[in-house]
């Protein structure tokens, strides 16, 4: 099945983690359609220079929705040599405390070759023990999706060898019944130790937040290079403030989304001046504004 799946409800969950050099990181996430009894999981562990990446768009998906509404939430893949299940404590739109385990035979690449590997199960085993506890206030940039950044302990253990990630990361979930993945987009989600900023811009602008200080400040205007080693971004913010920076990739891959490049990197640099680490993502980028080269 297409990840846009039409006009099809759909929900989706997420989570990441990401050291702040960017040397070390972990990107999960979980798609249901359920009318359609089908989801995708995608896995992506980065450790030194290599990448261990799974991705499944056909797997098996229950027919029940889950219960937004309820206190804690539950999603859940599993498979012949796959499980990956996150659970959230609390209301949506704050939660107390969000975990991941994931258990999956991975591919495995060299962090600069940009191979996109097939769907399914790799060579390499690969496990995420992660826990997420909110540190910002929760955020929204489009209706029906929960955002919040915060601090991630995880275990990462590829091929028998233990990695252990403190850093801090972002959790959300989305509902919608419009189709995903149709129009050109970049989306970050890039955070400091005291401060963050998620957002996702296209061609007729940006909607996202600058969170510091226990609140958030909207994002009128951001300005950036396109994908590289190297990406220079503008901020404005609605306060007034302009804040200049600067992402070196870290790590760059790509993933395939209905025959589509959505070429992606874990990212370190500095915004204003304070030092961030977090994750850069484009789609048919050849639709998207950038600042010259």
């Amino acid at each position: 099945m297409t990840e846009s799946g039409g006009h099809t409800r759909s929900e989706a969950v997420y989570l990441d983690a990401v050291s702040g050099d960017g040397e070390v990181a972990m990107v999960a996430r979980l798609c249901r359609y359920p009318q359609r009894g089908v989801q995708w999981a995608w896995l992506h562990v980065f450790v030194g220079a290599r990448v261990y990446s799974f991705t499944d768009h056909g797997l098996a998906c229950g027919a029940g929705f889950t219960d937004l509404d309820a206190a804690d939430a539950l999603y859940e893949a599993c498979a012949a040599e796959l499980q990956i299940r996150f659970e959230r404590r609390g209301a949506v739109a704050a939660p107390s405390a969000a975990t991941l385990f994931a258990q999956v035979r991975a591919h495995a690449q060299d962090g600069a070759s940009f191979v996109v590997p097939a769907d399914g199960p790799g060579s390499v085993a690969v496990s995420v023990k992660a826990s997420f506890v909110p540190d910002a206030v929760p955020v929204s940039n489009r209706q029906g999706r929960h955002e919040m950044q915060g601090r991630v302990s995880a275990e990462l253990i590829v091929a028998g060898q233990p990695c252990q990630l403190q850093a801090r990361g972002h959790f959300h979930e989305q509902e919608q019944s419009d189709p995903r993945f149709t129009v050109p987009f970049t989306y970050a989600t890039l955070r400091g130790e005291d401060f963050g900023l998620i957002f996702i811009r296209g061609a007729r602008g940006v909607r996202g937040q600058f969170t510091e200080g226990g609140r958030s400040v909207g994002l009128t205007r951001v300005d950036m290079s396109g994908p590289g080693s190297r990406r220079d971004i503008d901020l404005l913010l609605a306060d007034g403030r302009r804040l200049h920076g600067t992402l070196q990739a870290r790590h760059r891959y790509d993933v395939r989304v209905q025959g589509e490049s959505r070429p992606a990197s874990i990212v370190a640099g500095s915004i204003g001046g304070r030092a961030c680490s977090g994750c850069v993502n484009d789609f048919r980028v050849d639709a998207l504004p950038f600042l010259p080269a």
